[in-house]
């Protein structure tokens, strides 16, 4: 009896749990940037409906910022200006929340955005 009661509380509990059970995926992006110019990322989400969260910030950008682009679909984009002379990599990470433009491309509703930056 115990042993039922027991699977039947396991039960429950597993039941009612929604995402908190799931993985947020991960998307890594590598791209090589020239010395002294920048870098641009659409996140293709809408800024007004979908959410953008810096978890890591860059350590050798000069500029790292969001930026709207209104006469784009979705123009919630990253700005990246490398630091002066610097050569080498820079990392940035994202979390992502898209609650408007996921099925327009098939991309998860909520990811985490790794991207490395090679400065040559």
């Amino acid at each position: 009896m115990q042993k039922l009661a027991f699977i039947i509380i396991c039960s429950s509990f597993f039941f009612s749990c929604k995402k908190t059970l799931w993985i947020t995926p991960t998307r890594d992006i590598t791209d090589t940037v020239k010395v002294n110019t920048d870098y641009v990322y659409n996140f293709m989400v809408n800024s007004a409906e979908d959410e953008v969260e810096m978890i890591s910030e860059p350590l050798h950008a000069d500029t790292s910022e969001y930026f709207s682009d209104s006469t784009e679909l979705y123009p919630y984009s990253y700005f990246y200006s490398t630091e002066q002379n610097y050569t080498g990599e820079d990392y940035i990470e994202f979390n992502i929340k898209r609650k408007s433009s996921a099925d327009n491309y098939d991309l998860p509703e909520e990811e985490r955005l790794r991207i490395t930056l090679i400065i040559e």
